[in-house]
């Protein structure tokens, strides 16, 4: 895996390759400013969920280095594999009336190297993926039934179990669940 440092390395010697060579002509343009900050901050990591103390269980353990994983990194997953974890939301989730929302609505979470979970969130979509709000009791029983789901299987490298972030997403039309995809 390359470092942060080592990514700047190489991008620095390959900005380097790009100027002129003695005996070629200069070549004229306008160089821009460097103002990327040169210390990694994984804060501004694209994707990352922060801790949030109203919402966040401040107990919830993480691996020290504090390096959360994308889902597609490695198999973090829950017992019995996708298909059990279909199966039990829909059966979590029975239907209700009395919603006329239709879209996609996305939780996304953190599963610790323990295989429990914390750091919830939530995004409502149109049909046409636009952000929109959807029926709040609706959104209420799909996060509690994510934060009900217990016995998580954390994904590995090299033997240890890591910290990783996963997303389901349900497919909500008139109201009703559809569909959840994994």
């Amino acid at each position: 895996m390359l470092t942060p440092f080592y990514k700047v390395t190489l991008l620095a010697g390959w900005l380097l390759s790009l100027l002129p060579h003695r005996g070629q002509a200069q070549a004229r343009g306008i160089w821009a400013k460097a103002d990327i900050p040169l210390v990694y901050n994984r804060q501004y990591e694209v994707g990352n969920i922060l801790f949030d103390p109203s919402q966040d269980r401040p107990d919830f353990a993480l691996r020290p280095n504090g390096r959360i994983y994308q889902y597609y990194n490695f198999d973090t997953t829950f017992p019995g594999g996708r298909v059990e974890l279909r199966k039990h939301l829909l059966r979590a989730l029975p239907t209700a009336a009395g919603s006329s929302d239709s879209g996609f609505l996305t939780v996304r979470f953190v599963v610790n190297y323990r295989g429990e979970t914390d750091r919830f969130r939530v995004q409502a979509l149109n049909s046409e993926y636009q952000p929109q709000a959807m029926d709040p009791e609706l959104v209420a029983r799909v996060l509690g039934a994510c934060r009900a789901l217990r016995g998580w299987l954390p994904g590995q490298i090299d033997g240890e179990t890591k910290d990783s972030y996963f997303y389901i997403t349900f497919v909500v039309r008139e109201g009703h669940i559809q569909d959840i995809t994994l």
